[in-house]
């Protein structure tokens, strides 16, 4: 199957054409679809439809709610049950609430100093093969700059129609921009468009602060959905994932851990270009001005000296004693400047 040649004839059929087209498709989408349907989850029992439930609900990390809530037979609930229900999502709510709110705090002390600061770095971009599909295109292309178009795209269907003829393209990215070699600083064509409305587009001066409420408010949310909690723990524990101790010898090795790291979490919602901006935060540049010395995320705040800002962020008893003991305290961080009144948006 040509799958750019099979769009382009379906975009150029009539509408009674295409409605017979996708009348005969539907036939065969509840025979060939890998996702459960509701037939499925009546019919759990089948060997079939148990391996389509179990597919989802793995990744997902419910499997066994899923099952005791399809295996039960009794139309009311027990008070018993009832109870230990709720009790179950109080219990859930707070913890994962804790949880979420925990990361968000170690994320944002990480993404802190990561800000766009200049408007073209006129980076070519990473090259990306043809065709797209629609998932990759929604994870890592929407929304950004196109060098071969000159322009961004907002959907698929305008992707498509604009790429054609094309083999390659080269898309601009915070991986391929060259605005700072510290690779904290970055340019707003490798930012890309952020939308507010649909006819209001902005690009945010302080991408990591942006980044981190995209990634956990996406996250948050997840906690609070049963069908979800698996996946946004997943998500948060990849990201969170314990960096090689060893150095990286250039930024050509950090991009392609990052990259790496990025098509491991996969299309789940949220834009690559985030996780990008939370993942290359946790890489400082050495003295040599070329290898990088990965940070946990937790701790990576460190790197930037800001002894007002590191308590704030970590209020513990060892950096209330340092800065107790600091002869001069000066605000550099968004969290200190923010404190002393000192912050200009």
């Amino acid at each position: 199957m040509d799958y750019k040649k099979d769009v382009e004839k379906l975009n150029t059929l009539n509408r009674d054409k295409y409605f017979e087209v996708y009348q005969e498709l539907g036939k065969k989408v509840f025979a060939e679809c890998v996702v459960p349907t509701i037939y499925d989850f009546a019919t759990a029992d089948s060997k079939k439809s148990k391996e389509k439930i179990m597919r989802i609900s793995q990744y997902t990390g419910n499997t066994d709610d899923i099952f005791d809530s399809i295996q039960k037979r009794d139309a009311l609930y027990t008070e018993e049950d009832s109870e230990k229900f709720m009790n179950s999502v109080i219990a859930s709510n707070v913890t994962d609430i804790t949880q979420s709110g925990y990361f968000y705090k170690k994320l944002i002390s990480s993404c802190d100093d990561m800000d766009i600061t200049q408007n073209d770095c006129k980076s070519k971009g990473e090259e990306f093969s043809l065709p797209i599909d629609e998932s990759t295109y929604n994870y890592k292309i929407k929304f950004r700059h196109i060098s071969e178009l000159k322009s961004h795209t907002e959907s698929y269907s305008e992707f498509i129609e604009k790429t054609q003829g094309l083999d390659v393209i080269h898309l601009r990215t915070f991986l391929t921009c060259k605005t700072d070699p510290k690779h904290r600083k970055f340019c707003k064509k490798c930012a890309g468009i952020y939308k507010r409305s649909h006819e209001d587009t902005f690009v945010p001066k302080n991408i990591g602060v942006y980044s981190t409420l995209m990634i956990t408010e996406h996250a948050t949310q997840g906690a609070l959905d049963s069908m979800n909690k698996g996946l946004s723990e997943r998500v948060n524990t990849i990201l969170e994932t314990k960096l090689e101790k060893k150095g990286y010898p250039d930024y050509s090795a950090v991009k392609q851990k990052v990259e790496e790291i990025i098509d491991k979490i996969g299309d789940v919602g949220v834009q690559s270009r985030y996780y990008e901006i939370a993942l290359l935060s946790r890489f400082y540049l050495n003295g040599d001005g070329k290898s990088f010395t990965p940070s946990a995320m937790a701790t990576s705040f460190l790197k930037q000296g800001d002894k007002l800002g590191n308590f704030i962020y970590r209020p513990t008893e060892n950096n209330f004693i340092k800065l107790l003991s600091s002869k001069r305290v000066e605000a550099t961080s968004k969290k200190s400047k923010l404190m002393t009144d000192s912050y200009e948006a």
